[in-house]
């Protein structure tokens, strides 16, 4: 903000206001907010950890809305971006100055500006490992053949469960597909470069860890129901989730 003015609606920094209506975090995908941010040319699309595998919405969003994303965040974004030119990468400036000049070069260019949204207006993707991904993966977020990503991860699970129920009835061990510490270690958050005075913030482990215990606990009660093969009750359900921390509890 010292080098390019920044519209900034959130709490942190906030020098703009959002309509009453769209205070709520569940407007984040509501056509007024769309309205809002589809008005800019630039947006500025940071995530919260910086990890291969965390791209949000935060990066999504933009591109949906033809916004040009100015994105910091996951080392391997390239190999996700629809083509080349369809973002502008922080890491590939060393200081804030350069960044804001270079939005300035295209704010005042519309042939270069264009190229980042040339995707967009023509309808295509570039990147083959995209388009790869897209074509083969068996689910993920918004699968088109899917309601939402929760339904398609449930059927793949499902389909795995009976996979192994299958096995086991033709004498073969099950197959194991167990999700491991290493899934959910992002490194620990550092102080962003452009920011010596930020403070240092705590570990994004220490925020994913527990539910990742949770989790695992929800996995094998669910698996005991299944393999039960009975209509279960909620109640039923949570109680075996909680059982071991009600059981250390009492001890």
């Amino acid at each position: 903000m010292t080098y390019i003015e920044v519209d900034s609606y959130g709490e942190c920094l906030r020098n703009k206001d959002l309509p009453q209506q769209l205070k709520n975090p569940a407007s984040m995908d509501a056509d007024d907010f769309y309205r809002i941010i589809a008005q800019y040319k630039f947006i500025l699309a940071f995530e919260n950890a910086i990890c291969d595998d965390y791209v949000t919405e935060k990066l999504w969003r933009p591109l949906k809305l033809g916004v040009v994303p100015v994105y910091y965040g996951s080392p391997s974004i390239t190999d996700w971006l629809p083509s080349n030119r369809s973002a502008i990468l922080v890491s590939e400036f060393s200081h804030p100055r350069e960044l804001a000049s270079y939005i300035r070069r295209l704010d005042y260019d519309d042939r270069l500006y264009e190229a980042y949204i040339e995707w967009k207006l023509k309808g295509e993707i570039s990147n083959q490992r995209l388009l790869k991904a897209l074509k083969e993966r068996k689910w993920g977020v918004q699968d088109i053949n899917q309601d939402n990503y929760i339904d398609a991860f449930e059927c793949m699970v499902c389909s795995k469960v009976w996979e192994n129920i299958r096995l086991q009835e033709r004498g073969l061990p099950p197959k194991a597909w167990k999700a491991e510490d290493t899934h959910l270690s992002c490194p620990e958050p550092t102080v962003f470069a452009f920011s010596p005075w930020a403070p240092r913030r705590s570990s994004m482990r220490e925020m994913w860890i527990p539910s990742f215990e949770q989790s695992k606990k929800e996995a094998q009660a669910l698996r005991w129901l299944v393999d039960r093969n009975q209509n279960f009750s909620v109640q039923e359900f949570w109680a075996l989730v909680f059982k071991d921390s009600f059981q250390k509890a009492s001890e």
